[in-house]
């Protein structure tokens, strides 16, 4: 997964580096106004492991956000 700081898109490429398309809800897809960065939870932690966290700057970055996308 690689998130798109520009249009807030997260894309899907498989592990031979193909493009499968943008992570998308309900077949649209997922657009995360400033999105600055995206993570799955450490080997060590406590999280799900199918939350992907991310961190964004809204309102052209003058404000913050914390959260996460539960994947299935």
């Amino acid at each position: 997964l690689i998130g798109n700081f520009g249009d807030g898109h997260i894309s899907v490429f498989d592990t031979s580096g193909t493009y499968k398309g943008q992570l998308k809800l309900q077949g649209v897809p997922i657009a995360i106004n400033g999105l600055w960065a995206i993570s799955f939870p450490s080997g060590n932690s406590a999280s799900d492991p199918n939350q992907l966290f991310f961190t964004a700057g809204p309102n052209s970055e003058s404000h913050g956000l914390f959260g996460y996308l539960k994947l299935k």
